[in-house]
């Protein structure tokens, strides 16, 4: 039911604002295009059945890709929808170590060495979502898999680069998959022999770095700054990994 007296007003704020742009949709919770029903002072329910079949639409896509149509205060919903989400990630991240399992010999998922070998005091660099290896060309591949709240304005697409380049002094996602890419490289022999991975051949040390999403945006076609990460989407994994490689062989990192 929309509440006019709310229609003016942002999601924990209790003040009437002046304008309520567009950018703040996450904030604006009595939104006709999601309450589409409408009191009139008589007690008496209108409602459009277009308008209604819209609303359908936004709150089924909303969650649907794991989020709320807007940021409502509804704890029990809210931890349904983040399971949601949850399980959309995981299943993004299964996705990419099929892809990869299809092509490359050695590929493990979901590992956190701090974690998987205690005695060997790693530091904590969180885990990698896909992990791969091709020992006749010391080829290594790590896959970071993010799901990305959908963009709905402009402004939006700014906060999605911030989040994943940071901002200022911050560096966002592209930060923890930096630590990664640095430990992979201090620990590379130790982290193959702890795996039980054969020996490389006769080839110099090589890595690639893959960001791997459900939709491609414009930051990940056209980053901020200049980045050792290939963005791909995860509907094209196979075709890149197939452009970039001949078949007995994977992308090279420094190409």
């Amino acid at each position: 039911m929309l509440d006019p007296m709310q229609a003016w007003q942002l999601i924990g704020k209790g003040v009437v604002e002046e304008d309520v742009p567009v950018w703040e949709h996450f904030k604006r919770g009595s939104r006709h295009t999601i309450q589409p029903l409408i009191e009139l002072p008589n007690g008496q329910v209108i409602w459009g059945a277009a308008l209604v079949e819209r609303a359908k639409r936004i709150w089924l896509g909303a969650i649907s890709d794991g989020y709320m149509p807007a940021d409502y205060p509804w704890p029990t919903i809210r931890k349904a929808v983040g399971q949601l989400k949850t399980e959309l990630e995981k299943a993004l991240e299964d996705r990419a170590y099929e892809v990869c399992a299809r092509a490359i010999p050695y590929v493990i998922k979901g590992i956190d060495f701090k974690r998987r070998f205690p005695k060997q005091h790693f530091p904590d660099v969180g885990d990698y979502d896909v992990l791969t290896y091709r020992p006749e060309k010391n080829l290594w591949l790590t896959i970071e898999c993010k799901y990305n709240q959908p963009v709905f304005c402009l402004k939006d697409t700014r906060r999605l680069r911030d989040r994943i380049f940071g901002r200022g002094s911050e560096r966002g996602q592209l930060s923890k998959i930096q630590r990664r890419r640095e430990f992979l490289i201090e620990n590379v022999e130790q982290i193959r022999t702890l795996l039980g991975w054969p020996a490389p051949g006769d080839r110099p040390f090589s890595l690639t770095e893959l960001y791997v999403s459900k939709e491609m945006h414009f930051w990940l076609r056209f980053p901020p700054y200049e980045v050792p990460t290939h963005f791909v989407q995860i509907d094209t994994l196979d075709a890149w990994l197939s452009s970039k490689a001949a078949p007995n062989d994977i992308v090279d990192g420094t190409s």
